[in-house]
């Protein structure tokens, strides 16, 4: 049995991007701009439109190196937060605006721009934990988490070594903060912390040494008051940019 294949406007490695959905976003990009501004740059929104796709079939190759995945939940979970965060929880509101800003329905917003995003934030946190791409970092840390193994006193070194400009001269007092509120690489480290533990979690920013003065309430009532030695990494979009020209790219049509 032989099938139609879909022409492809792209491949990316061993991942094909079909002239569909390279015509499913200029299309949804005109009607969200309206045709005669649209036409007016056509050429430009129609490249970039295609350099975002490819752009994103990038990630995913990469990521799929590092073997990061993401989970339908983790999406749904994220695309919560962005509703609770521009429309604080109106689900009816948010998805009028996606539909009228993208053109895009509830499930083509989560699969077009609420996973890649996703994908490229834990990409960004898996680099911020390797080791050997971010030796002065870690060398900071080791050094740091000695120096509270001998004693010498969080507040201080807050002072010395944190990037936190807010929390730094307060001794790395970030205040309380509820769980659920939390980055998710913060709420999946701290979930389980106990009063007085003191751990370090790289995030997507960097790594951060925090210390629990105080845990109150559970589940979604959580919440944590936290010091913080943060150290700021800024490695991840160099090192992105060099790995991504080892991936293959062959553009099939041209505007």
């Amino acid at each position: 049995v032989f099938k139609a294949v879909p022409l492809p406007a792209a491949a990316v490695e061993s991942s094909f991007i079909p002239y569909q959905e390279v015509a499913k976003r200029l299309n949804s990009a005109e009607q969200a701009m309206g045709k005669d501004d649209f036409n007016k740059n056509i050429v430009s929104y129609q490249n970039q439109i295609f350099e975002r796709l490819i752009a994103d079939k990038q990630t995913r190759s990469q990521a799929k190196k590092a073997k990061i995945s993401v989970t339908k939940q983790e999406v749904d979970e994220q695309y919560l937060r962005l509703v609770n965060q521009l429309t604080d929880g109106d689900q009816a509101k948010f998805e009028t605006t996606i539909k009228d800003n993208y053109r895009l329905t509830l499930e083509e917003f989560k699969s077009e721009v609420v996973e890649p995003d996703l994908i490229q934030t834990k990409l960004q946190v898996w680099f911020n934990q390797q080791k050997n791409l971010n030796n002065e970092t870690f060398s900071t840390s080791d050094i740091i988490l000695k120096k509270l193994n001998a004693g010498e006193k969080f507040e201080e070194l807050a002072k010395t070594y944190s990037n936190d400009e807010t929390s730094k001269n307060l001794g790395g007092d970030a205040g309380t903060i509820a769980l659920k509120d939390m980055l998710p690489e913060f709420q999946s480290a701290l979930k389980d912390v106990k009063t007085g533990e003191t751990k370090q979690i790289s995030s997507r920013y960097g790594q951060h040494i925090v210390k629990v003065l105080e845990k109150d309430g559970d589940g979604d009532n959580t919440k944590i008051h936290l010091q913080q030695i943060f150290l700021k990494q800024d490695g991840f979009n160099a090192w992105y940019t060099t790995e991504i020209k080892n991936i293959k790219v062959f553009r099939f049509i041209k505007f």
